[in-house]
């Protein structure tokens, strides 16, 4: 199936807008975006992302970015499937927090221990 050049720009800005950190799905779930990556079979453009909580299995995913950008309809109304929570660094923990409120470990020592 050809892909419209409306569909290109706006795959294109979504490419160009995607930022990497920390992401809040809309059931509450908090997740990290690493990157972009491209499907060499299908040339999706692809968000490498790994959860934040402990579960049963491979911790990291893939999803279509259109995917991850899209709205879903929760209680009638419209909310982002994914919404951008902010940068994340050593010095900020999963929820945002100063290193010091995970006993100084920070976010990396938090994933080590809870994944």
């Amino acid at each position: 199936m050809a892909i419209s050049d409306d569909d290109w720009q706006e795959l294109e800005q979504m490419v160009e807008d995607f930022q990497p950190g920390l992401y809040q799905h809309y059931k509450g779930q908090q997740y990290l975006a690493l990157c972009l990556a491209r499907d060499d079979e299908t040339e999706d453009v692809l968000v490498v992302y790994t959860r934040l909580y402990a579960r049963p299995g491979l911790p990291t995913s893939v999803r279509r970015l259109q995917v991850w950008n899209e709205e879903v309809e929760v209680d009638g109304q419209r909310v982002p499937r994914f919404t951008y929570v902010g940068h994340v660094t050593d010095e900020v923990d999963s929820r945002g927090r100063p290193q010091q409120a995970q006993g100084g470990r920070g976010f990396f020592g938090w994933v080590k221990d809870n994944l």
